[in-house]
């Protein structure tokens, strides 16, 4: 499973999308309420993607406003993977 950020000035909410599964399936999530923005995640994944959320949402939000501020995402994506 991976759960990638993409945005921009227009991306429009704060939100994460996750892909998985051999045929790439994907969903999105708000990383401000972990509501489903688009679905293609299997239920069983719903309650640990949005338990991850809420341990990370502050994170998220950080990386977002960073994200669409022009940050570099290499340097972000090492963030997120150090965080606690």
């Amino acid at each position: 499973m991976k759960i990638l950020m993409q945005g921009d000035r227009t991306h429009g909410r704060p939100h994460v999308h996750i892909e998985y599964g051999g045929n790439c399936r994907m969903a999105a999530r708000a990383i401000d309420t972990g509501e489903h923005l688009a679905d293609g995640l299997d239920s069983k994944y719903d309650n640990p993607v949005h338990d991850w959320i809420g341990r990370k949402r502050k994170k998220l939000d950080r990386t977002w406003r960073a994200l669409t501020n022009g940050h570099n995402p290499k340097k972000l994506v090492a963030q997120l993977r150090n965080a606690a």
